[in-house]
C-alpha cells in the first residue's frame, strides 16, 4: 500500500513537471507532446490535469493541431474538461465537425455558457436538424434570441452583436442609474465600457461612458451626460462594412437598431477583432490556394 502511494506521488509530481503554462503565443508542441504522451497511457487524470489547465484558446489551438483520432478521443472522452469559449476561439469548420459529434444536450450545455453572440457563432453553421435540437433544449427566452437571431443575413451586424446591454430612460439621474447597475448586478453583462440612453419607445438618443457615470453627482440628470453623437449600426448591415466603421470612427462599441431604429443588440471591439481575424485567415487561405475543408482531414 505504501508503494502504490508513493507511485501516484511520483504520478503526480512528473504531471507537475510539465506543467501547461501556456505562453502568449499559444500552446507550444512541447506541450501537446505532453498531452499525446498521457493520451497513449491512458493516463486520464493526467490528461484531465493538462486540459484544466488551458486557456479557451490555447485548448482550440490543441484541438485543431493535433490529428483527427487523437481530437476523437479528447472529444468523446474529456469533452467535460472543454467548456463553451473554446468552440468559439476554433476554426468554424472544425467547430461544426466536433460539435455535430457531440450529443445535442452537450451542445447546448455550451451555448448556455456563453454571450448571446457568441452562442449564435456556434450555432449558425451547424446542421439544421441538429440545430433545432439544441434550441429545443435551451431555456425558451435563449431559444426565442437564437431563432431571432438566426433570422438575420448571414455576416451581418444582427449574427454579429450581443443582445446582453445596458439601456436607461433619458429621465434617470446618475444615482438612479447607479443603483440600478448594483440591483441588477446578476442579470447586466459582466464586461461593458457604454450605458445607451433611450427614448419611452426604445429609439436610442444617446450613450454615456461608464466612467463619466462614475465621476457624476448623484443628482446630475442622465439627459445632461448623455453623448448624442452616435454609429447606430443597422442590423442588417455586413459585418465588413461594420468593421470599417469601427476603425474610421476609433469606436469601442454601438448600438445595433432594427428597421424601426430600436434598439436591440450592441457590437464591440471584441467581436471587430474576431471579424477581422477571420477575415484575415481566410485571405491566407485563398493566397496559398488551400480550401479550408482540407485543414483538418488528417
Amino acid at each position: 500500500m505504501a508503494q502504490d502511494n508513493k507511485d501516484i506521488k511520483e504520478d503526480e509530481k512528473n504531471i507537475d513537471d510539465k506543467s501547461m503554462e501556456t505562453s502568449v503565443m499559444g500552446i507550444s508542441d512541447d506541450q501537446i507532446d505532453v498531452i499525446r504522451d498521457a493520451l497513449e497511457e491512458r493516463n486520464a487524470p493526467a490528461v484531465e490535469s493538462l486540459l484544466d489547465e488551458l486557456a479557451p484558446a490555447d485548448s482550440a489551438d490543441l484541438l485543431e493541431k493535433i490529428d483527427k483520432d487523437e481530437r476523437d478521443i479528447l472529444i468523446q472522452h474529456y469533452s467535460n474538461q472543454f467548456d463553451g469559449a473554446v468552440f468559439v476561439e476554433m476554426d468554424a469548420d472544425l467547430r461544426k465537425a466536433v460539435l455535430e459529434s457531440l450529443p445535442s444536450e452537450k451542445v447546448a450545455q455550451y451555448v448556455n455558457e456563453l454571450d448571446s453572440d457568441d452562442s449564435l457563432d456556434i450555432l449558425q453553421n451547424l446542421d439544421p436538424i441538429f440545430q433545432k435540437e439544441i434550441l429545443r433544449k435551451l431555456s425558451g427566452r435563449d431559444r426565442e434570441a437564437m431563432v431571432e437571431g438566426l433570422t438575420f443575413p448571414e455576416e451581418s451586424a444582427g449574427r454579429l452583436m450581443q443582445r446582453e446591454f445596458i439601456a436607461i430612460p433619458e429621465f434617470w439621474t446618475v444615482g438612479k442609474t447607479i443603483d440600478y447597475l448594483r440591483e441588477a448586478a446578476d442579470t447586466i453583462p459582466e464586461d461593458f465600457s457604454d450605458i445607451f440612453v433611450i427614448s419611452p419607445s426604445y429609439h436610442v438618443t444617446g450613450e454615456i461612458p461608464i466612467n463619466r457615470i462614475l465621476r457624476s453627482k448623484r443628482s446630475e440628470k442622465i439627459a445632461n451626460l448623455s453623448l448624442e453623437k452616435l454609429n447606430r449600426i443597422p442590423a442588417t448591415m455586413d459585418q465588413e462594412d461594420v468593421a470599417y466603421i469601427f476603425k474610421r470612427e476609433g469606436l469601442a462599441s454601438a448600438p445595433v437598431v432594427d428597421d424601426n431604429e430600436r434598439l436591440i443588440g450592441v457590437i464591440t471591439i471584441d467581436d471587430i477583432l474576431h471579424v477581422i481575424d477571420q477575415e484575415a485567415k481566410e485571405d491566407l487561405l485563398r493566397l496559398g490556394g488551400i480550401e479550408r475543408d482540407d485543414i483538418y482531414r488528417a
